[in-house]
C-alpha cells in the first residue's frame, strides 16, 4: 500500500505544480494536516484529482488552457462564480469531479 501511496504521491506532485497550488492548497486538496501522512482517504482523493486532471485535458487539449481552468472563474453550477480550485479546497472534489465527468459523458453521474 505504501508503494501505492508514495506512487500517488508524486504524480499529485506533478499536477500540483501545473495548477500552481501552494503548500496549504495542496495539503487541503488532500485532506491532510499539516504534517499528517497520507491514508486510504488521501489515496481516494488523489484518484479524484487524476479523474479531474485527465477529464479537463481531454475536453481542453491545449496544455495551457486545461490547466488554467482550475483557476479560472465558472459561472456554471456547480461553482457559482468560483474556481474549481476554491471547491477543491474546500473539500467539494466530488462536485468537481461530477461535472466534469457529465461534460464527458453525458449520462455520467
Amino acid at each position: 500500500m505504501n508503494d501505492l501511496i508514495d506512487t500517488g504521491m508524486r504524480t499529485f506532485r506533478n499536477i500540483a505544480d501545473r495548477w500552481g497550488l501552494d503548500r496549504q492548497e495542496r495539503l487541503q486538496v488532500l485532506g491532510l494536516a499539516l504534517g499528517g501522512s497520507p491514508t486510504e482517504a488521501t489515496l481516494e482523493r488523489i484518484s479524484h484529482v487524476f479523474f479531474i486532471y485527465r477529464a479537463i485535458h481531454t475536453l481542453l487539449p491545449i496544455e495551457e488552457r486545461a490547466d488554467a481552468w482550475m483557476r479560472a472563474i465558472n459561472s456554471a453550477a456547480p461553482f457559482s462564480g468560483r474556481a474549481p480550485i476554491d471547491l477543491l479546497v474546500r473539500g467539494e472534489i466530488d462536485a468537481v469531479r461530477r461535472y466534469l465527468g457529465a461534460a464527458l459523458e453525458p449520462s455520467f453521474t
